[in-house]
């Protein structure tokens, strides 16, 4: 399902493409803090498992990639589309009444996006700002590894929502090509997070054809 909407998307860009007055590609990376799990976790091991020891270890934050493209279709609408991944590992390694222990598990997201880029008019001083509103489907995968022999992985999808706003400044000799974006995404309805929505701030760079 996801590589038919990539391959439907991709295909609208590029149709759009042909009646656009510019096309851009750039990459953006933001941040993406996870909730602390690192005592729940112990403690399960712990309480629930009968370990004598557990020790966490536990991303607290990542940076999420965002390559992308888009189409300006007016000076006031763009269609832009992109794929955005990023991953959180976790481990925990004790003593247990066989001996030591060591467990990981890596879950990693995949996102395909496709959203309209709305803006004030060309000759406005706020043209570098904009609005997002769109859609996005997002793959969770799991892998999981045990020293004592056990593994396990699961995959889950979902499709949600997205909006934002954000600000694109043009630089360089022509201040035509060459752009620095600033730009903060509420995705809604994400695979694999507790409270299934995901906030990035994130910092880019495109050049505009």
């Amino acid at each position: 399902m996801k590589k038919i909407l990539t391959g439907a998307m991709i295909g609208m860009t590029l149709t759009c493409s042909a009646f656009a007055q510019s096309v851009y590609v750039g990459v953006e990376g933001g941040a993406v803090a996870f909730k602390d799990e690192t005592d729940d976790i112990a403690t399960t091991y712990v309480n629930d498992y009968n370990a004598y020891s557990a020790r966490v270890k536990q991303d607290a934050g990542t940076v999420a990639l965002r390559p992308f493209v888009g189409v300006e279709l007016t000076e006031n609408i763009a269609l832009e589309f992109g794929l955005m991944s990023f991953s959180q590992d976790t481990s925990v390694e004790g003593s247990y009444s066989g001996g030591y222990y060591k467990e990981s598990w890596e879950r990693a997201w995949r996102t395909v996006d496709f959203s309209a880029l709305l803006r004030p008019a060309a000759d406005s001083e706020l043209h570098g700002l904009f609005a997002r509103v769109g859609g996005h489907s997002t793959k969770s995968t799991y892998e999981f590894k045990s020293s004592l022999g056990g593994r396990d992985n699961d995959s889950e999808t979902k499709s949600g929502a997205l909006f934002g706003l954000g600000y694109d400044w043009f630089f360089g000799e022509s201040r035509a090509h060459h752009a620095l974006r600033l730009s903060f995404t509420h995705y809604g309805n994400v695979a694999g997070l507790e409270d299934d929505a995901l906030n990035i701030l994130s910092v880019g760079y495109f050049y505009k054809f």
